[in-house]
């Protein structure tokens, strides 16, 4: 008898929430009306009752589709959802008004067309909507957030997006984003590690720069272009290997990496080391140039003071300026091939540098000056010359004597 009553009890309370359902519905869809009759709402917000997106769309209309998951909704349905969804400050359904109904809530997400323009929350752990297919510039610029979860929704993170995000330790970009705009990253200074997903072609300029406890970055095989600037500044960062599907790394991508002890070029379509590409990475120790490179440009690995021998391929035809200079640990360089041109100081500074192989004596006489003064190597080519001109090797002095052949300017003998 008892489970007789329960189960009618529940099922009156079930058909009494059904009509009050209608009733509020009816209430609900009144109040839309008076407002549209005064002319307040030809186009509203709504919320997609299939996938969450947030929307805009005629009243006027019966029915519509959503933008992002492609199902059709009723337009009336939505709006009761949203008017009901968002009322504010009323105990009573039939106390509803249009002026405590807030028409347009203040959302965390602000998304237009896929596009997530602007974020209001106020969490610091963020997880971006799966109806997100761009994250516009500048979006989460400056904030204090800590954690983003990026759906696999998004293919692409636009210019600033997370620029000067401080506390931001961690975030995961989904394998589906081919692209990383300009400075993206720039100053998060807590971000420690990132894997790039494997559909990613390119790191645009300065994307994270200034990211000064990143330690770990996972290229994956398919990038194709490191830009300028691109990890400028970590100086955190211990090793990183560049794919071998990589054409073009821009110029300063990796200055001022002090950590930076180990790096692999795995490309061999590389052919242009560019300006500052390694400069002030002063734990570089070494370092193998693939034999595709054809140019290495000003400054590229100035001041790496931990350097300590380098192989020039003979692909290279031309060296720039200051490319060695000031790579005071620099004891052996070996050139594949003589046929190079230098620029000017190239390894002025280099006091360790003592072994130069595959380079001719006329090819060092002739660039003695602009390529090796203040570095122990001048001096051995100085030697040489004077040597072959038959005079003292130490001063360049004539020698003097019948038996004994002795510097007129040093006063030593010959000793060669």
């Amino acid at each position: 008898m008892e489970v007789v009553i329960s189960t009618v009890v529940k099922y009156i309370c079930s058909v009494y929430e059904k009509i009050m359902h209608i009733n509020n519905y009816f209430v609900v869809y009144s109040v839309f009306l008076q407002d549209r009759r005064r002319g307040n709402m030809p186009i509203i917000p709504l919320t997609c009752p299939s996938c969450g997106a947030s929307l805009r769309v005629d009243s006027n209309k019966d029915a519509a589709i959503c933008d992002y998951c492609g199902r059709p909704y009723i337009v009336k349905d939505a709006i009761v959802n949203n008017y009901i969804n968002n009322v504010t400050n009323v105990t009573n359904i039939n106390n509803i008004k249009s002026d405590n109904v807030n028409l347009y809530p203040q959302k965390d997400f602000e998304i237009n067309g896929g596009k997530l323009v602007k974020y209001h929350g106020e969490s610091t752990n963020v997880i971006i909507p799966d109806n997100v297919k761009y994250i516009d510039v500048g979006v989460f610029r400056d904030m204090s957030i800590v954690s983003v979860e990026i759906p696999s929704s998004v293919t692409e993170i636009g210019n600033i997006a997370f620029q000067n995000c401080k506390s931001l330790l961690s975030v995961n970009i989904p394998p589906q984003v081919k692209k990383i705009g300009y400075e993206t990253f720039n100053n998060c200074i807590s971000l420690k590690c990132i894997t790039l997903p494997s559909g990613i072609t390119d790191i645009c300029d300065g994307a994270f720069s200034l990211c000064t406890e990143l330690r770990e970055v996972t290229l994956p095989s398919g990038v194709k272009k490191i830009d300028r600037s691109a990890f400028a500044s970590c100086k955190k960062l211990q090793k990183i290997t560049i794919p071998s599907s990589v054409t073009e790394i821009g110029h300063d991508a990796f200055y001022g990496c002090s950590d930076l002890c180990g790096i692999s070029l795995l490309s061999t379509n590389i052919k242009i080391i560019e300006d500052g590409l390694f400069e002030g990475c002063t734990s570089l120790k070494r370092i193998e140039i693939p034999s595709g490179v054809v140019e290495i440009k000003d400054s590229a690995f100035m001041e790496c003071t931990a350097l300590e021998s380098i192989t020039i391929p003979s692909s290279v035809k031309r060296i720039g300026s200051h490319v060695f200079n000031g790579c005071r640990s620099l004891k052996n360089i070996t050139f594949a091939s003589d046929n190079i041109e230098f620029g000017w100081y190239d390894f002025e500074g280099c006091e360790s540098l003592e072994t130069l192989k595959g380079l001719s004596y006329d090819k060092l006489k002739t660039h003695k000056n602009k390529l090796f003064e203040n570095s122990p190597v001048y001096k051995s080519i100085q030697a040489e010359e004077y040597k072959r001109a038959g005079r003292c090797q130490y001063c360049g002095g004539a020698f003097g004597g019948i038996f004994t052949k002795r510097c007129y300017n040093c006063k030593r003998e010959k000793d060669y």
